[in-house]
């Protein structure tokens, strides 16, 4: 095959798999943000118009030669999951950006002809920085615990180092609606949050991003040095011809695939690898895109003209030497629960220098080595207890401790014949309610909420928890003497807005939670017990709330069984959860309290009474039948209730009445 044939199919190949796999990613929001600050702070604008009128100047000036160095400095915001990603890939990611920037990157042999003579070198080089605003030594990332990770706007750009001195690069688990954005030079509508924000997926080529989506930071460090997309000020390609003012980029509809053969708006053919597209082949910049930025980075219009100076790279630590810096001790577990008797790993994830000496105190367990910066500790008696990790090398050392890190749970359960809940003796935490995985939003008690009481599980909701997930684990339970267990508890919730899918699961583990297996879920719409309000919703009355049953006769005969509340935020409004109860309904006559039910005619054929005979109003009724599936509940308002019983089958059936007292009276009658 001839080489131009060869190079043909290859091209070919490469735009077809491109195209395919375009679909999966996501784009930038830059546009958006950049309007939004600029209608809220008109005064803004007049930075943009200078700083462009002297770009048009100087369109038509020699290429520079000069090397702009840029000391960066990464805000990994986290809540210790895949977002919280490694030194490596942040490495990684400024190696990508100064290929790009240099145009060495491997991708440039990809160039279409027709743009190969005017891909440019910028001229930038990004360096971590090696000294923090204080003089600190730093390895120029910055690691922050903050549920903020989840959220992904303006203000998770938490810790901003001065922008006059630092690129300010913030990762984060979620962007709303996209991978990433920056603002143009001037635009920001406060000094610190002018830089750029990503998703950690879309940092670097390696870890939990991939070669495809490498280029997301060079796109957004271009939007910082000033280059618009190649369509215009829009984030809507392929809509209308539009230009981003570049004297040497083909005026383009902009493109959301890669057709390297594509061309809009009567150009000959659109520069589509050009990262300032949405192609996801991006691999060049233009002459003209470089003049832009050059101007950007040396005028006082575009803020930028500090971050090259040589007394900058000085006080940030990136010329001369690096230094290395003393670790900052960190560490995560496998499991925060444990069985008495079993294991979980602890793992070291010190950051800011590398660690050459560690020691781990592990209170209550035997550990595996006490050097490792991985261990494994075996824990044989229940109780809470405390991990500490020292880190160190030359430059000196660091310590954390942290309190209540791992709980271990007795092998024998702590209920062993049904259980009821209504938190009025309660508080968070306790031994039969554990929080897990909480921050800034948590389950907690209400003191004016309840079903029944005075108080109730509740979770104070936030528009700003997009993402948030907070957990609540409660007790073990012995199985083996309830028949056909089911678990019910009531639920008092409302959506925000119509389209808030706000999330519930009920989880259940049988190995001291190491494991938990879902048993109940609802979200949205499904779990909402009230109309949609943008107030703080809190229930008003008895019909705000609704019963649930789950099942449990999977884990009968189980002696250590949990239970877990998971809520996942998609920013929407408040929760309450009340009295629970496990325990069976197929059980003999049986009276569990003082109170006098009766229960006629028995046996019955169309309808049964169900009187109070002292007078008390029952709270509820639940009618069961024999496997114990609840089949009606009641809420009578006097001590005398009838219920309809024509589409029932014929057969045993229970009646589980609970008093305003709390107390419990259980009746069987036969249908025939």
């Amino acid at each position: 095959m001839k080489t131009k044939e060869l190079s043909l199919l290859l091209l070919l190949i490469f735009n077809s798999f491109s195209v395919f796999s375009q679909s999966e990613y996501l784009f930038c929001k830059s546009d958006e943000m950049v309007a939004k600050s600029l209608k809220e702070h008109p005064e803004l604008k007049q930075n943009q118009d200078q700083l462009e009128i002297i770009t048009q100047q100087n369109y038509n000036l020699p290429a520079e030669k000069q090397i702009y160095v840029v000391p960066v400095v990464f805000h990994i915001i986290h809540e210790y999951g895949t977002e919280n990603i490694s030194d490596a890939q942040v490495i990684d990611a400024i190696k990508v950006m100064n290929e790009d920037y240099s145009l060495t990157n491997s991708d440039a042999a990809n160039i279409v002809s027709q743009f190969s003579g005017i891909a440019a070198n910028i001229g930038f080089q990004f360096k971590l920085a090696n000294k923090d605003p204080q003089g600190n030594c730093t390895n120029g990332i910055d690691r922050i615990v903050s549920p903020e990770t989840f959220i992904g706007d303006d203000g998770s750009k938490l810790n901003p180092w001065p922008r006059n001195m630092y690129l300010n690069i913030w990762v984060v688990k979620n962007v709303q609606d996209a991978a990433a954005y920056a603002y143009l030079p001037g635009t920001a509508p406060s000094n610190n949050v002018d830089g750029i924000i990503c998703r950690a997926d879309y940092v670097g080529s390696i870890g939990t991003s991939n070669h495809t989506k490498s280029h997301t930071l060079s796109h957004e460090t271009g939007h910082f040095f000033n280059l618009k997309h190649t369509w215009g000020n829009s984030n809507s390609p392929g809509v209308s011809c539009g230009s981003d003012n570049v004297n040497d980029t083909p005026t383009t509809m902009g493109w959301t695939s890669c057709n390297l053969s594509g061309a809009t708006c009567s150009s000959p053919l659109d520069n589509v690898q050009n990262f300032m597209e949405y192609s996801y082949c991006s691999c060049m910049f233009t002459a003209g895109q470089k003049s832009r930025m050059v101007t950007a980075i040396t005028s006082a219009w575009g803020s930028r003209n500090n971050l090259w100076t040589s007394s900058n790279l000085s006080a940030t630590g990136v010329s001369g030497t690096p230094v290395i810096c003393t670790p900052v001790a960190d560490f995560t577990s496998s499991s925060t629960f444990v069985c008495a008797g079993s294991s979980l790993n602890f793992s070291d994830i010190s950051y800011n220098g590398i660690v050459t000496n560690r020691t781990w105190i592990v209170n209550g367990g035997t550990a595996s080595s006490l050097n490792d910066s991985v261990i494994t500790v075996t824990y044989n008696t229940p109780g809470t207890y405390s991990v500490t990790l020292t880190v160190s090398n030359a430059s000196g050392s660091d310590v954390v401790t942290k309190n209540g890190v791992v709980i271990v749970l007795p092998t024998t359960a702590a209920y062993t014949s049904g259980w009821t809940e209504d938190f009025e003796n309660d508080v968070i935490p306790e031994a039969d309610w554990i929080p897990h995985n909480m921050s800034t939003a948590s389950f907690g008690i209400s003191n004016s909420v309840h079903y029944t009481g005075s108080k109730s599980l509740s979770y104070i909701n936030s528009a700003s928890y997009v993402g948030l997930v907070s957990e609540v684990a409660g007790p073990t339970f012995d199985m083996t003497a309830i028949s056909n267990p089911v678990l019910t508890f009531h639920v008092a919730f409302a959506q925000r807005t119509s389209d808030n899918t706000d999330k519930l699961r009920m989880l259940v583990s049988t190995d001291c939670g190491k494991t938990w297996a879902q048993r109940y879920y609802k979200l949205g719409t499904t779990l909402s017990t009230s109309s949609a309000t943008t107030s703080s919703f809190y229930p008003s009355s008895q019909s705000s709330w609704r019963m649930e049953t789950v099942p449990m006769n999977n884990y009968a005969g189980l002696t250590n069984v949990r239970i877990k509340f998971e809520f996942t935020s998609q920013g929407g409004n408040n929760l309450f959860i009340d009295d629970i109860n496990l325990g069976g309904y197929s059980f003999a006559d049986e009276i569990l309290s003082a109170h006098a039910i009766q229960v006629f005619p028995n046996p019955a054929t169309d309808e049964i009474y169900i009187e109070s005979l002292d007078g008390m109003n029952p709270e509820y009724i639940l009618i069961a039948d024999a496997s114990g599936k609840i089949l009606s509940e009641l809420y009578p308002e006097k001590a005398i209730e009838v219920l309809n019983i024509q589409t029932y089958a014929a057969g045993i059936y229970f009646v589980k009445v609970r008093m305003i007292d709390g107390s419990v009276v259980v009746r069987k009658f036969v249908k025939e």
